[in-house]
Parts: structure tokens; C-alpha cells; sequence
């Protein structure tokens, strides 16, 4: 179980908090409410002078900065797992330390990393479902990170074994998931701008910027200031958010509309009109992320419009299942005359999934008969409504999500899970609930980002019942 404390100062070392493998996490907070969060990952030194100089800058910007000694960190990295996975310990750390802080709503990170904290940075990203960063910029980047245990493959990082086995050696993408801006000291002699452009090129969405006057080290902060401020401004420029959907509130038949302006949704047209069904997704833990929207996108090319909810966004505050289930009901209200549809297929994903059966369960009787079946992809065993610290860190706990199902009165369900999660996974309890049916897929909770297959297992049992 990862420890958390909160955050509290520390004598001559500033705020600080501790999460898990990260140990003690410097907080360099702005004068007022942050616009945006940072990531900050050190170099081998730890958090140094260097750090807290740059730290400070970004925070003066209004740019809530979370210090990682990235040293400390990648000597418990993937410590008794099968592989390290810096993402979702980043994901995870972020997580924590806004709901701790008492941010009212999620801001997705630009991770900011030096010399060992920037292969990491680009581990992260690309190892990370699309939209779980803004972004990377890299200072002074090596592309290797010596540590006892592999890193994970994830969404697609590539990497191999160093010659001595004692480093993991990063290879490039063709493709980032995200925008990374690569900042070399002009006279950088560990890895001299030339090798980082050699490393990244032919990359999409990369660029690498010689910073005049430094080396490897961030021993003249000041001389780093312009360029990384720069940066960070181009990689949140270059990720921004889906703006939030404003449907309008006048029907096809000249009516008038639910208003859902106020729900966190995400609209995705179907690719072509297939009959009767639209379905509403709610997003795993990390918002509408790479699964999310994969899954999505394939059922629109069969014909089914979707609208996707935010889990992360909506979740961050306390719901109750009758809350939820009321603003269900306001979504299905809204789009099912909308988009001209008769029926419903309501899909969840991680925490979207642990949610669903309590929620479909306290739709109002008129909005549950259009609710023709349930797809549950990644659920675990428990449910909660809630983003809390205790989740982040291995303690909470939450409802039992097998009676909800149970109650549901055979209603449709298939029900799609990882091999790697049989044992903490809700499916494999379904095989004596009825209407119910469990598909077990390669990998763990992101299937080895083999999301089409997560979407045949959906659509085909919608076939098999002519729903298509």
C-alpha cells in the first residue's frame, strides 16, 4: 500500500508532501488559484538549487509545482511488479496532491524533467494513455535511466537493455502522444544537441531548442528561464482540453431540450446512421483519455453516436448514486430526441464501469426502459463516487458492485477485463447472473492498447441482438 501524508512545511526545505515511491514531494505554490500544474521531475542531484530556482519561476507564472527527487523515486520504481509504470505513478501522485490541495477541479500536468527526470518525462508520456499529460519539456534529456526493473511497454514506449543490464535505454517514437519541447544546453557535453536531434528526428510533435550559454547542468537557472517558460506556454497551447460541449437546447421538432451545459461531456458523432441505438460512456479514473476515446470512436464507425462523461471531472466532487443517476437521466433526456434515437447501450470504463449498475438502477422507470444493455470494460469490485486521497494511495474502499448487478433483472450486460486483473476483476463473478457475459482479453487495465478489441467485444453481442 502506497503512504501519504499531508502536506505541511518542513523546516528550511519549503511545503512538502509524501506519496508512495516519490517519498517527499516539494509543493511550490503560486500567489493565487493555479492555472495550471506542473510535474517536476529532477535531475540525479535531487531536488536541488537548480530545481527550486526553475520551481519558483514556473510559480510565479501561476503554475502549481509538484517536485519529484527523481533519484530517490526510480529506486523503488516497479519494485515487486513486473515491469515499472512512471505514468501511472505520476498520474496517481498528481491525483493526490490537487484533491489534497484542494483544487476545485482537475488540471492535467505538463511534466517538466532534467537530465534523469527528462527520459523519464518522455517514459511517461509515451507509456501513458493519450490526454493523461499535457505534455513534456525535456532539459538537458539522456535517453536512458538506470534502474534494477524494466519499464513498461504501456501505450507504446520503446525501450531495451542496456549492454551492462544495469539501464534502460529509450528508443524514439514515430508518433507522440502529446507535444514534448526538448531544451539542450548549447554546450551540453553529456548528450550535445546534435545526438537529441538525431534522437528526434522524423518525430511528430517534437522540437528541440539549443539554450545559449549552459551545459548539462541547471547550475545558471536564470539562463534557463526564458526558454522554459517558453515551452511550457507552447505545450499547453498545443494540448488544450476539449472545449465543453454547448449542445443546444432546441429539439428536432422544434422543442425544447434538458440542459446538460453544466455535465463534463464529450460528443462523438456516429460515422453513419445504424438504426435505433446512441451510447453514453463514462470515462475511467484519468479522464477522457486514450481508451475512452478508442472505444468511442470505434462504435461511432458502426453507427452509434456516443457521449462520453467525464469521470475524473465529474467524480472529483461527491456524488451520491441518486445524484448521478438524475444527471444520467438529464444526458439521456437531452440527446436520445436529439439524435433521434429510441435506445440505449450505456458503457463504462474503470471507475465509469464500478459506477454504472448502482446508477442504472436508480433511473427513473421511463429513461431505464430505453437502457437496452450495459457493457462494463476494466471493472473492479467495489464502486465509489468520489476522487479520494484514499484511492490514490491503496486505502479506500467502496461498495460492493456485485448486488448492483444482480439487481438489475437480467438486463444485457457483457462484461470485458484484462488476464492480467482475473483476480481483482468483477467479470469473472458474473458467469451465474443472468442476461450476463464476461469477456476475457489479453494484458491488464489498458488490454495492451489493443482498444479495438474492447470495442468488438461490445458491438458484437449488439449484433447478435439485431440492436445494430
Amino acid at each position: 500500500m502506497l503512504l501519504a501524508s499531508c502536506a505541511h512545511a518542513a523546516a528550511g526545505g519549503g511545503e512538502k508532501l509524501s506519496f508512495g515511491g516519490f517519498g517527499k514531494v516539494a509543493v511550490v505554490r503560486p500567489e493565487g488559484a493555479p492555472s495550471g500544474v506542473v510535474l517536476f521531475l529532477s535531475g540525479e542531484g535531487g531536488w536541488a538549487a537548480g530545481e527550486q530556482e526553475l520551481a519558483r519561476m514556473l510559480a510565479s507564472e501561476g503554475t502549481l509545482v509538484l517536485g519529484v527527487d527523481t533519484a530517490a523515486y526510480v529506486k523503488s520504481l516497479g519494485a515487486g511488479k513486473r515491469c515499472g509504470y512512471p505514468a501511472g505513478d505520476l498520474e496517481a501522485l498528481s491525483q493526490f496532491a490537487q484533491k489534497k490541495l484542494g483544487l476545485p477541479a482537475y488540471l492535467h500536468p505538463v511534466v517538466v524533467g532534467q537530465s534523469l527526470g527528462a527520459a523519464l518525462a518522455y517514459a511517461s508520456l509515451v507509456e501513458a494513455p493519450v490526454g493523461t499529460f499535457r505534455g513534456v519539456v525535456a532539459l538537458g534529456f539522456v535517453p536512458e535511466v538506470r534502474m534494477t526493473a524494466t519499464l513498461c511497454k504501456g501505450s507504446g514506449l520503446v525501450r531495451q537493455r542496456t549492454p551492462d543490464g544495469g539501464a534502460e535505454r529509450l528508443q524514439p517514437v514515430k508518433v507522440l502522444p502529446g507535444p514534448v519541447r526538448w531544451l539542450v544546453g548549447a554546450r551540453d557535453k553529456v548528450f550535445a544537441p546534435a545526438r537529441v536531434r538525431a534522437f528526434t528526428e522524423g518525430m511528430q510533435g517534437a522540437e528541440v531548442d539549443a539554450v545559449p550559454g549552459v551545459g548539462h547542468e541547471l547550475s545558471a537557472p536564470v539562463a534557463w528561464k526564458v526558454a522554459l517558460l517558453r515551452a511550457v506556454a507552447e505545450v499547453v497551447r498545443l494540448s488544450e482540453p476539449p472545449r465543453p460541449v454547448v449542445s443546444s437546447t432546441q429539439a428536432p421538432d422544434g422543442g425544447t431540450l434538458v440542459d446538460v451545459s453544466d455535465l463534463p461531456l464529450v460528443e462523438v458523432p456516429a460515422q453513419k446512421d445504424s438504426g435505433e441505438a446512441m451510447a453514453v460512456l463514462l470515462s475511467g479514473d484519468g479522464g477522457w483519455a486514450g481508451i475512452d476515446g478508442e472505444v468511442a470512436s470505434t462504435l461511432a464507425a458502426e453507427g452509434v453516436p456516443v457521449v462520453g462523461l467525464d469521470s475524473l471531472r465529474y467524480f472529483w466532487t461527491r456524488r451520491t448514486p441518486e445524484q448521478t443517476a438524475k444527471d444520467l437521466g438529464r444526458v439521456l433526456a437531452h440527446y436520445l430526441p436529439a439524435l433521434n434515437k429510441r435506445h440505449v447501450v450505456l458503457v463504462g470504463y474503470s471507475r465509469g464501469a464500478d459506477v454504472l449498475p448502482s446508477v442504472v438502477a436508480r433511473l427513473d422507470p421511463e429513461q431505464r426502459q430505453a437502457v437496452r444493455s450495459l457493457a462494463l470494460i476494466a471493472p473492479g469490485r467495489e464502486a465509489e463516487l468520489e476522487v479520494h486521497v484514499m484511492d490514490l494511495v491503496g486505502g479506500g474502499g467502496g461498495d460492493p458492485i456485485l448486488p448492483e448487478v444482480k439487481a438489475l433483472g437480467g438486463l444485457p450486460l457483457v462484461c470485458v477485463y484484462g488476464s492480467d486483473e482475473a483476480d481483482e476483476s468483477l467479470c469473472p463473478l458474473l458467469s451465474d447472473v443472468p442476461g450476463a457475459t464476461s469477456v476475457m482479453l489479453k494484458g491488464g487495465h489498458h488490454f495492451g492498447g489493443d482498444y479495438a478489441a474492447v470495442g468488438r467485444a461490445i458491438l458484437e453481442p449488439l449484433r447478435e441482438r439485431h440492436e445494430l
